[in-house]
């Protein structure tokens, strides 16, 4: 189960026990994934019953849906490179998605999202939702031909990043100094944007 420390029980009308709860489910299916996750674990971390999970959210399934909701802002991983000139959406892209995947909310998200995808149909959703809302409609307000094309590749990218890296553990890119990692996410996402295509 998630390492996750006990924070002490908590009573069940403290306003700070619900962001708890989420912070601690959040961490369990980053670290073991969706089946792995338990509501009674998540509540033994938090040192809550584990009726009050059922009473905030109603299953696991709820529990997982809430606690990996990402903030408009750090969903925006392609729309803010629109105010850059053309050539340097490469670079704006890579330093924003590093500072993403490395940490912080969207981080930790996309990776519980990721591992628990392939054994559970609401992470899949949350995948094919984030392209749809995200990556689709970014890319195609950037008006760059093949909007679809481009969109899965961007996500591909993203995805591919977070599960070699941080799931497998693969040491390469992961392991590589930040300037190399901006240097090849430059190229990568400039070609990935701006290459010229055949109809």
């Amino acid at each position: 189960m998630t390492d996750t420390p006990k924070l002490g029980r908590r009573p069940a009308g403290d306003s700070n026990t619900r962001d708890a709860i989420l912070d601690a489910a959040r961490a369990s299916f980053a670290s073991v994934g969706y089946d792995r996750t338990s509501m009674r674990a998540v509540a033994k971390a938090v040192g809550v019953d584990p009726s009050l999970l059922v009473h905030y959210f109603g299953t696991k399934d709820g529990l997982f849906a809430e606690s990996l909701r990402v903030t408009e802002a750090a969903q925006s991983l392609i729309g803010h490179v629109s105010a850059a000139p053309r050539e340097q959406w490469g670079r704006v892209f890579a330093e924003r998605m590093l500072a993403q995947w490395q940490g912080g909310e969207f981080g930790q998200n996309w990776l519980a999202i990721i591992r628990s995808a392939a054994s559970e149909p609401s992470a899949a959703r949350m995948v094919a939702h984030l392209y749809e809302t995200r990556f689709l409609q970014e890319v195609t307000a950037l008006d760059l031909d093949h909007p679809a094309v481009r969109a899965t590749m961007m996500s591909s990218l993203v995805t591919g990043l977070t599960f070699t890296g941080q799931i497998i553990g693969l040491p390469g890119f992961a392991a590589a100094p930040r300037d190399q990692q901006l240097a090849l996410l430059e190229a990568v996402v400039t070609a990935v944007l701006t290459a010229p295509l055949p109809e």
